[in-house]
């Protein structure tokens, strides 16, 4: 998966240069001529206008359904992997680096809001409190010396996701399960990589919500889901040591899981057992959307596989231009639109009303 780029934890006791030290000192994205063929890998509606986001730090705006698009200001140039707004102002991107940015005009301008190198000072400050958890997580056994690997190593690892729920409560997620909470709108965070129950620290790629139940999913096969409003998150069974780059949840207890080389399941009773789901493709699997009753799934090859039976059965949809899929959104005229390596992609409304 391009989100996750080529971090990785170094050993107890590795120099780095810190925070104390330096400070975090990023460069401004660059302008780019052609913001529609940029690089991008999420995107998001912000009321009418259209949000997408990728690689050194472009994030581009469409206020006509994405046929034009103008670029917008970013203080970062490191890539995001992931937008989402909470309403048609106020948003939030995250990416590489640890960086969050929030952006209060509709992502026209964007502020950064927390970066990698504040992300390992409260997972030190997690560390050493770890009676606030309030539950046993199996994260506790090591969670001193990998906040020290984390804050020896710096600001090196991506956030891969966002959720934000009704009440408010924003999370980011990532890299060797690193996850903040902000209860303030993202004017200030804490640690909460350790409400999540896995010793290993796998990676976190995506969340979703439904029911009343929130759901995590990862590397290695690692879905979690947490029914007392996130303060802990215990691991659910999975029949795969896969990585999970996408989950789908449109009623309670319907979950559908996809990712690596092809693979997709699903479960009918919250993640306590799966089916295999057979999509006739073995390349990676980026990203889904439900869209009304029909649930999509994109491939990194530029395949759209679409269920019309909540997810029992998938087949491949016609008139998908040739590119890289790493977002897709709803257009105004039931059409798709597309976010990949080659830029802004279109599936038209005619292909969406055709049976496959």
């Amino acid at each position: 998966m391009v989100a996750v780029g080529g971090s990785a934890l170094l050993p107890l006791g590795a120099k780095a240069q810190t925070a104390a030290a330096i400070g975090f000192r990023p460069t401004p994205a660059i302008a780019v001529k052609a913001p529609a063929q940029a690089f991008l890998v999420a995107m998001a509606w912000a009321g009418r206008r259209l949000v997408a986001a990728g690689e050194e730090g472009i994030i581009i705006i469409s206020d006509d359904d994405g046929a034009s698009w103008t670029q917008a200001q970013v203080p970062v140039s490191d890539t995001l992997t992931t937008v989402i707004f909470q309403d048609e102002a106020k948003g939030w991107a995250a990416g590489h680096s640890g960086v969050i940015l929030g952006t209060r005009d509709g992502g026209k301008s964007w502020y950064l809001a927390l970066d990698g190198l504040q992300v390992n000072q409260l997972m030190l400050a997690a560390a050493a409190a770890p009676q606030n958890v309030g539950f046993a997580s199996a994260a506790l056994a090591l969670a001193a010396p990998r906040a020290r690997i984390f804050d020896a190593a710096g600001a090196d690892k991506p956030f891969l996701d966002l959720l934000l729920l009704p009440n408010g409560e924003l999370f980011a997620m990532g890299a060797y399960r690193m996850m903040v909470l902000s209860q303030d709108g993202g004017r200030s965070w804490v640690d909460w990589s350790l409400h999540v129950s896995d010793h290993l620290s796998d990676d976190l790629y995506a969340s979703a919500v439904s029911g009343g139940t929130i759901y995590l999913a990862g590397s290695a096969g690692k879905v979690f889901s947490s029914t007392d409003g996130a303060a802990s998150f215990n691991p659910l069974p999975f029949p795969q040591a896969v990585s999970i780059f996408g989950l789908l949840a449109p009623v309670p207890n319907l979950l559908i899981a996809f990712g690596v080389a092809g693979n997709c399941f699903r479960s009918t009773d919250g993640g306590q057992s799966w089916a295999q789901i057979a999509l006739g493709t073995q390349d990676n699997l980026t990203c889904g959307l439900m869209m009304g009753p029909d649930l999509l799934i994109a491939s990194e090859s530029g395949q759209i596989f679409r269920s019309q039976d909540g997810g029992q059965t998938f087949a491949p949809l016609s008139g998908v231009p040739p590119m890289p899929i790493f977002s897709m959104v709803q257009a105004a005229d039931g059409g798709l639109i597309l976010a990949g390596d080659t830029g802004i992609g279109r599936v038209p409304a005619r292909a969406m009303t055709r049976q496959s």
